[in-house]
């Protein structure tokens, strides 16, 4: 009997972003795709898989199913084809004695420069109390696919640049350890369903009404229960990111390693990448943050 020399490769779905395998078997000079199947991604991480560069003139069984997300029989060697990243342009405003995203990007090792021109910029952050361009100027940017990440003060330009996607209702400023819960359920593989987080004098509004899906709420400790703690919006072909939580001095480490993975959240936006995606882009371990959150599992 003639030895079948087989293989799986790991493809990603441009529709959905999901990745599946994919069951390959040589048939005589070419490779058929025989089977599809979904796979989470850290299962495919477990077992040493990749995203492969898939040979061109692959061919189709006749009882290959396509892509188990949208059906359709991708052209694997388009779809895995390693193209060149263009560096991001990631601006941040001033920073403020209550917040320095500057200094949690440099802590990444992130290159990133002072606001300037948004000609260009892939990711803007706002420090809390920080400079940030005029409402019309930020408008436009998201409106045209911009991002922006803007922390607590920042609500106020938020609301003039976006009053049909992102609202307020006032606070008040609060000091003190909040239990917030993960409600993006990526995040919350990774820090867990809830986290206690201390604010430092943190309250410039709850996001109350936009197109807005919560990231964090609080339980109800400092902050009235439900109160939006981050949430992401769109605009236009953009995104909006906002956060109450933010980088002031007395944060400690696994709130820091939390503070990062906001970040990374933000900048992955811009090309639709996951965390493990982003982390891996700028030679972040996910799994080494992972371990700051050991107490929460």
């Amino acid at each position: 009997m003639q030895k079948i020399k087989a293989a799986v490769g790991i493809a990603k779905c441009p529709t959905t972003n999901k990745v599946y395998g994919v069951r390959i078997e040589e048939r005589g000079s070419k490779w058929a795709a025989t089977w599809a199947f979904p796979i989470n991604p850290d299962v495919a991480k477990r077992e040493g898989y990749s995203v492969n560069q898939f040979p061109p003139d692959i061919i189709y069984d006749a009882g290959y199913p396509g892509c188990p997300y949208c059906e359709k029989k991708e052209n694997f060697a388009v779809i895995t084809k390693h193209e060149a990243k263009k560096p991001l342009k990631i601006m941040v405003g001033s920073k403020s004695e209550y917040d320095d995203l500057g200094k949690v990007l440099s802590s990444m090792k992130i290159k990133w420069q002072r606001l300037g021109k948004l000609d260009g910029c892939s990711i803007l952050f706002l420090n809390c109390l920080g400079s940030a361009p005029s409402a019309e100027e930020l408008e436009k940017y998201v409106r045209n696919g911009g991002c922006v990440f803007a922390s607590c003060t920042q609500s106020s330009i938020l609301e003039q640049a976006f009053p049909d996607d992102i609202s307020f209702s006032s606070i008040g400023f609060e000091t003190g350890t909040e239990t917030v819960t993960i409600e993006d359920s990526e995040l919350a593989e990774i820090v867990g369903k809830t986290i206690d987080i201390h604010f430092h004098a943190a309250g410039s509004g709850n996001p109350n009404r936009g197109n807005f899906v919560p990231i964090m709420r609080s339980a109800g400790r400092v902050f009235k229960a439900g109160t939006n703690i981050c949430v992401k919006a769109t605009h236009g072909k953009g995104t909006i990111f906002f956060t109450m939580f933010h980088n002031s001095d007395n944060i400690n480490e696994y709130e820091q390693a939390l503070l990062k993975l906001l970040v990374l959240k933000g900048l992955g936006n811009t090309d639709n990448r996951s965390l493990e995606e982003t982390g891996q882009e700028f030679g972040i371990d996910i799994d080494e943050i992972k371990s700051k959150f050991k107490f929460n599992w």
